[in-house]
């Protein structure tokens, strides 16, 4: 029986719900759930390292990778 779903803070939702290089290559896109982009805003954008960025989103550091 799988581990139950541990309920994850999101200070921030996306403001956009696209996003693309400005010259796009043939791929696949790469889709990100909320909680993938939250960890993204706080470690790029706010600067935060792992470990503060899991002690806001109530998780686990290695949750964050």
């Amino acid at each position: 029986m799988p581990r139950s779903a541990k309920c994850r803070r999101v200070c921030q939702m996306p403001t956009h719900c696209r996003f693309s290089p400005e010259r796009p290559a043939h791929r696949e896109a790469v889709e990100l759930t909320v909680e993938e982009y939250e960890a993204l805003r706080l470690m790029d954008y706010l600067g935060l390292n792992q470990e503060e960025a899991a002690a806001q989103m109530g998780v686990a550091r290695t949750t964050v990778q």
